[in-house]
């Protein structure tokens, strides 16, 4: 008696697989596609930023051969004659800059609206305003973040990118071989082949080589979007995720503050090994210094230190790599998701693995297309043998 043929035969299992693969491939897959290049765009934005926007953040030439660096401190006394509408809050936050001659750069309201500007190093004078930053590099996080469609967009993204990941998934189950020999025959290119081998055997590599990679990279950018509720289930299990708060600091009677500079340098020698993202001074007499800096190199390369403003005294340093576990596991998913966690190198294959989808995309167009047309070819053939 024959057997009855089973629904989730292997035959069966492989054709539904093929089927959604195929299908995610064509849509899917253009999504995919498109937040892959627009990735690559964004692992060098805040080099672009420097370079072609800001140039003045990595260098401003002084003004004489005797010229000296002004004192920040100076600077903002500067700003302050210069900018009779920026806020105190304003001058207080401060992104240094990377280079030792590089520009300043600040949040400063003049003309009732705050835009970022770039103060000269040597003289203190406003070097430009930004009313816009870079079209191309804010058209390309808008897409990536949001779709080009805000909130909405940004939900359809953290979805979009479970698809994604289910299409690399469906495309690893395709693709696994029944025996040794075969690994190398579907993890290869064969030389001299037809085209349509090559273009096949193209798919294969883009899809094997990198799926790891472009999975953990597609998934952390679901997670960043829908962070609340996945933060919900780390703190579960890890405990909280919560770091301490900002201490507050109680002056003393007639106690006057330390300058910005001393206390920039308090808060380096703290931190020797890292560069400062910003710094925030002092607006209001219990507000400690904040001083916010970033190593190089690490998944978790942030940190946090607070010194009392009047004393220079050490309040409070927090490292991203010594938070509790849940926080780690968040603030990780940006690291790694963003290529943030090493070098110009990693940089450099983040900014590669963001055109793989494309890749892919295009050599499942091409296998699709000579699919369709071998298969309307051979329905032709059918039909003129039976006429």
């Amino acid at each position: 008696m024959a057997r009855p043929l089973s629904l989730f035969s292997k035959g069966n299992l492989r054709k539904a697989v093929f089927f959604v693969h195929l299908w995610f491939g064509l849509f899917v897959g253009l999504y995919f596609a498109a937040i892959g290049v627009t990735g690559s765009i964004l692992v060098f934005r805040e080099d672009l930023e420097r370079t072609v926007v800001m140039p003045e953040r990595d260098f401003v030439a002084p003004p004489s051969p005797e010229a000296k660096l002004m004192p920040l401190a100076q600077i903002i006394a500067e700003l302050k004659q210069q900018l009779p509408e920026v806020k105190e809050a304003e001058l207080g936050f401060v992104n240094p800059p990377l280079q030792t001659n590089g520009a300043y750069l600040m949040r400063l309201t003049d003309g009732g609206k705050a835009e970022p500007t770039t103060i000269d190093p040597y003289t203190g004078k406003v070097i430009q305003r930004y009313p816009h930053g870079n079209k191309l590099l804010e058209w390309a996080d808008d897409l990536h973040v949001n779709l080009l469609f805000e909130a909405p967009g940004k939900v359809a993204n953290g979805y979009g990118g479970l698809l994604a990941g289910l299409l690399l998934l469906s495309g690893i189950w395709l693709w696994w071989p029944a025996t040794l020999k075969q690994i190398k025959i579907r993890s290869s290119i064969k030389k001299g082949a037809p085209a349509q081998r090559v273009i096949a055997d193209l798919h294969n590599v883009l899809g094997i080589y990198p799926f790891v990679a472009l999975l953990i990279v597609t998934l952390t950018g679901s997670m960043i979007v829908f962070y609340k509720p996945i933060q919900d289930v780390v703190v579960a299990r890890f405990g909280s995720a919560k770091i301490p708060r900002a201490p507050v600091v109680v002056p003393k009677l007639g106690a006057k503050m330390m300058t910005i500079d001393e206390l920039m340098a308090i808060a380096e020698r703290n931190s020797p090994e890292s560069r400062y993202v910003f710094v925030m001074y002092p607006s209001a007499p219990t507000q400690p210094f904040y001083a916010y800096r970033r190593s190089e190199i690490g998944i978790l390369p942030d940190t946090r230190i607070y010194l009392d403003p009047y004393n220079g005294k050490v309040l409070q340093i927090g490292k991203e790599s010594t938070d509790p576990t849940s926080k780690k596991i968040m603030r990780s998913a940006s690291g790694i998701h963003f290529g943030r966690w090493g070098s110009l190198g990693i940089k450099i294959v983040y900014f590669v693995l963001g055109f793989i989808p494309l890749g892919l995309f295009v050599t499942g167009i091409l296998m699709f297309i000579r699919r369709r047309r071998s298969k309307v070819a051979s329905q032709k053939r059918k039909k003129a043998r039976i006429a």
